[in-house]
């Protein structure tokens, strides 16, 4: 069980947008899920926003558990370590005042597993200030916001949203989003609130019966089909 736990500034965001009783429950949710693996039972706008949460979660822990599996070796072991590299290579030819054979070399290498030593133990239990998947997972597509910067959204966003609201085709309806933002500039969202933003309209159109769609309708377009203006 861990005694702590990473939370990015993303998490709160989202969070903050909704009501207090709604906000408590996710903020619950998180920290039993990730201090005691405890799966929580949300509905609605609660249960798409820890979805979205969730595989952040995961990732931390298991971060965090193959951190526990190593680390830095103590000074005294590193140092040991070195001097026995360096021994083995140094070879003398049995006078008292001749100096070692291959001293350089042995430094050299000594020194450079010494490098290495410490790149490894520091490439562990390095911790991220913002999720691992926002560098590297592309954007399907993106909503204008009122500062003229553009949102992306994920294919996990997408995933997410789809489970919550099964009845709606999430591809088409963001894309009617982005025309309807691009049509009424002025109404058009922060960074903050356009994940609400979302999450309202697709619950309207969830409610207003949504339509019977296939799988494919919300994977992944094809580059030419996503490319944005």
């Amino acid at each position: 069980m861990r005694d702590g736990i990473v939370f990015y500034k993303s998490f709160f965001e989202s969070i903050s947008e909704l009501p207090e009783e709604n906000a408590l429950n996710i903020y619950n949710a998180i920290f039993k899920y990730a201090f005691f693996d405890e799966e929580p039972e949300l509905l609605g706008i609660e249960k798409a926003i820890f979805t979205i949460i969730k595989p952040q979660i995961d990732a931390n822990n298991k971060k965090y558990e193959n951190g526990k599996k190593g680390g830095r070796p103590p000074k005294k072991v590193m140092d040991k370590e070195i001097e026995n590299n360096r021994l083995s290579e140094e070879k003398t030819t049995g006078f008292k005042n001749e100096k070692p054979k291959g001293k350089g070399k042995a430094k050299a290498k000594a020194k450079e597993e010494s490098k290495n030593i410490k790149a490894n133990a520091n490439s562990k239990d390095t911790y991220c200030t913002e999720p691992e998947t926002s560098a590297s997972v592309p954007a399907v597509i993106e909503l204008p916001l009122n500062d003229k910067s553009l949102y992306p959204i994920t294919q996990q966003d997408i995933n997410g949203w789809i489970e919550i609201y099964p009845s709606v085709d999430v591809m088409q309806e963001l894309r009617k989003m982005r025309g309807w933002l691009d049509a009424n500039p002025t109404k058009r969202k922060t960074s903050r609130g356009i994940r609400r933003f979302v999450n309202s309209w697709l619950s309207r159109s969830q409610d207003e019966g949504g339509v019977k769609i296939g799988k494919k309708n919300n994977e992944i377009e094809s580059t030419s089909s996503v490319k944005l203006w």
